[in-house]
């Protein structure tokens, strides 16, 4: 169980420790994984710091190392560690955290360098992702600069918000085939410089990364033409409309780094809820739910046009795909499934497959743009119910809370409620990518994660064309 350590009211609360000496969880990395140092008790001062200060270069509200001083019963106050040279380092950190100020803390990287933790670092990844970046890596990382490829509404109202909460990241450019509407884009969100085409953004040289959130069937087009002009890519889900397409992506993907968008992966409401599982807390999980729908009906959005990459399969099903593969940790072998198509549209209106994963275990979802809104993700184990409540729409500036059931009652008023503090799924993706591009080293594992999603969405349009399993 991880315990927040109380900050003051300036400097809120985010760095989770345990009470046990043996592991710690930053919020830089648990999108990942929880980092886990392989050093004794009497070490703990250094990983305590790492990992502390690595997230406070992060984030500007991030401390946490002066609280150890005022709790008695914490570990590290009772192991002595909190000696001279942390309290430097947590006075310059508090500093950095208050004023929003990068700067170099006294003594940081002789510190890193020269603990042992450092030399026994997990970089092991969580399937699916990455290895993890050395917290000595970047002290202070100078910001990555972004470009956003179109003037599109959720980019202006959910993305660009999130990745201007983060000192890592520069929102610099925007590019539309209208001059016009790129610059009152950038106008209205305060954004330095607007192109009248996205081949000029492309060949600005100041840009690190391009945001591709156009129309599902060209994004393979435009993520291409970006790695090809040496930019690294972060693409809107999916990826693409079918997996072959992504095939002209792998030779580049060892150059850039290319990834989907899927923000939902680095919220702590899933990372956490994904431990839980990992820990037994349900028992052997038997089988998932997951539900999301909304209505929309109006023609002309391009959520409506099937030559776009329309429908529920592509727009929300893709995250029920992801979800089931997350919360299961394996990838279905074979997959049913129905949908109902708009017959003015063309495009699935409302699709229901069934995934099943080997050994008894499966994951039913229904998608649908035409039905109420809902979202609801739901594990069952032997012993345990997990519910997620927002599971792909978490407010930006709110709490969220997920629920634990243990079969007590039918009508499932007995769940343990578990509330986590605000956080912003896009500023934790923009972040870890931001990251990424600063400290490793170009490779195809996120982009061949994007090619399975896809052949699991590929096997569910061809079996609600067979009407029977198909093989992913």
């Amino acid at each position: 169980m991880y315990a927040l350590v109380d900050v003051t009211a300036a400097v809120p609360p985010a760095v989770a420790v345990t009470r046990d000496h043996e592991a710690l969880q930053c919020r830089e990395y648990r999108s990942c994984t929880t980092w886990r140092p392989n050093v004794p008790p009497d070490a703990w001062s250094s990983s305590t710091t790492e990992l502390i200060v690595t997230a406070s270069a992060a984030h500007p509200m991030v401390t946490g190392l002066l609280a150890l001083q005022a709790d008695p019963l914490h570990p590290a106050a009772n192991a002595g560690v909190v000696t001279p040279r942390v309290k430097a380092m947590a006075a310059a950190i508090t500093a950095m955290a208050v004023t929003g100020r990068r700067r170099r803390v006294p003594d940081m990287e002789a510190h890193f360098r020269s603990t042992s933790s450092c030399k026994n670092f997990d970089r092991t990844p969580r399937p699916g992702h990455p290895p993890l970046p050395h917290p000595c890596d970047s002290v202070v990382m100078k910001p990555v600069r972004w470009g956003v490829l179109s003037t599109s509404s959720f980019a202006e109202n959910t993305f660009i918000p999130g990745l201007r909460k983060s000192p890592l990241i520069d929102v610099c450019a925007v590019a539309s085939r209208d001059f016009g509407r790129s610059q009152a884009f950038a106008e209205r969100n305060h954004i330095a410089t607007a192109y009248g085409s996205y081949e000029e953004l492309l060949a600005d040289p100041s840009i690190d990364v391009i945001y591709n959130p156009l129309p599902n069937d060209m994004h393979v087009e435009w993520t291409r033409q970006a790695a090809e002009a040496g930019k690294h890519v972060l693409c809107e889900k999916p990826m693409g409309m079918r997996a072959s397409e992504l095939e002209v992506l792998l030779p580049l993907s060892e150059k850039v780094h290319l990834a989907e968008g899927f923000m939902v992966r680095f919220h702590p409401q899933w990372t956490q809820t994904r431990e839980l599982i990992r820990s037994g807390a349900l028992g052997r999980v038997t089988h998932m739910h997951v539900a999301f729908s909304y209505h929309n009906d109006d023609p002309a959005n391009i959520r409506n046009v099937a030559d776009n990459g329309g429908g529920a399969l592509y727009d929300i099903g893709c995250y029920a795909v992801v979800a089931a593969r997350w919360f299961m940790d394996a990838d279905p072998v074979r997959v049913a499934a129905v949908a109902d198509t708009d017959p003015a549209f063309g495009t699935d209106r409302l699709t229901s497959a069934l995934l099943d994963f080997g050994d008894g275990r499966v994951c039913a979802f229904s998608v649908s743009t035409q039905s109420v809104y809902h979202q609801r993700v739901h594990v069952f184990g032997t012993t345990g119910r997990l519910e997620i409540t927002i599971p792909f729409n978490q407010p930006q500036n709110a709490p969220t809370v997920y629920l634990v059931h243990h079969g007590q009652s039918t009508d499932g008023l007995d769940a343990e409620q578990h509330h986590l503090p605000t956080d912003d799924q896009y500023t934790l993706q923009g972040e870890a990518f931001s990251r990424r591009v600063r400290t490793e080293s170009p490779s195809s594992a996120a982009l061949l994660d994007a090619m399975q999603n896809m052949r699991i969405i590929d096997a569910i349009f061809r079996a609600a064309g067979s009407g029977r399993f198909e093989l992913v």
